[in-house]
């Protein structure tokens, strides 16, 4: 995909660019919702893309609102590894709080007890996503 091709796809906003042409793009496919990240390969002159979790997006998030820490690791080429590390911890994070919720929970418990499958996974979804709520918040309002 080249720089055109891209422009027709991509709104830019807060993409770093070198001179006309961004050097990383986030980039949400609306049909399914799958988040892409974009970036300039300068050996093949063109771009190449890597399609990001819900939690990885949400580093991108983060680090497009950081933009002293992105030039760093832009500089350093690491802002993938950098993305990949971040959300492997976030994800721990969310396991470990839900965890902790789902010990304590008595109705999770009473419906693990009557046999109640479906109930209890969906209370255990709502933790989860309780769990995420919290942390992203945490990860993306955090200095």
């Amino acid at each position: 995909m080249n720089i055109k091709e891209l422009q027709e796809l991509v709104s830019y906003d807060k993409t770093i660019f070198t001179g006309d042409i961004p050097q990383y793009v986030i980039w949400v496919k609306k049909p399914r919702k799958e988040y892409a990240l974009y970036y300039y390969n300068k050996a093949l002159e063109d771009y190449s893309d890597r399609f990001l979790t819900d939690t990885e997006a949400m580093c991108c998030y983060y680090l497009m609102n950081h933009q002293t820490l992105l030039k760093e690791l832009m500089d350093e080429r690491k802002v993938y590894n950098y993305i990949r590390q971040r959300a492997r911890y976030i994800d721990s994070l969310i396991e470990k709080q839900t965890n902790k919720w789902i010990e304590n929970d008595s109705d999770i418990h009473l419906a693990e007890m009557n046999g109640e499958v479906e109930e209890k996974e969906k209370l255990i979804n709502n933790l989860h996503c309780r769990a995420e709520e919290l942390i992203y918040k945490d990860m993306i309002y955090r200095n």
